[in-house]
């Protein structure tokens, strides 16, 4: 008795403990079952947050772009202007930064390469 504790609380603690270990193994199938049904839970939970994520990036992209773009041409950097590129990731490459890929791009004159793309298109 004395190796499980110097009080006879301390053995029943101690039997409680090794009891637990013990049904752990016994149901060692049942709590793989229940903790991969609380993964499911929590990862559909996970795709459900990473969706309206994803959909307010894609929203307040446009709306970022044109008031950077504003302040740019108030900073006299004439046509200059920046865009933004939102995608969403395969879902092994989500990171804590969320499940889409960020881009800014900067077009310093954005007028004269909008003609020039313009008539690249034309003269396909």
């Amino acid at each position: 008795m004395r190796s499980y504790g110097p009080r006879y609380e301390d053995v029943v603690a101690r039997r409680e403990e090794a009891a637990s270990l013990v049904s752990m193994v016994d149901d060692a199938d049942e709590h793989e079952r229940r903790a991969q049904r609380v993964l499911e839970a929590a990862e559909s939970r996970l795709a459900e947050a990473a969706t309206s994520l994803h959909e307010a990036r894609l929203a307040a992209a446009p709306r970022f772009s044109e008031s950077v773009s504003s302040v740019m041409s108030r900073l006299e950097m004439g046509t200059a202007m920046l865009t933004c590129s939102v995608e969403l990731l395969p879902r092994e490459s989500w990171s804590a930064s969320g499940p889409s890929s960020v881009e800014f791009f900067f077009r310093p004159g954005a007028r004269h390469e909008r003609s020039a793309v313009s008539a690249y298109r034309v003269g396909r």
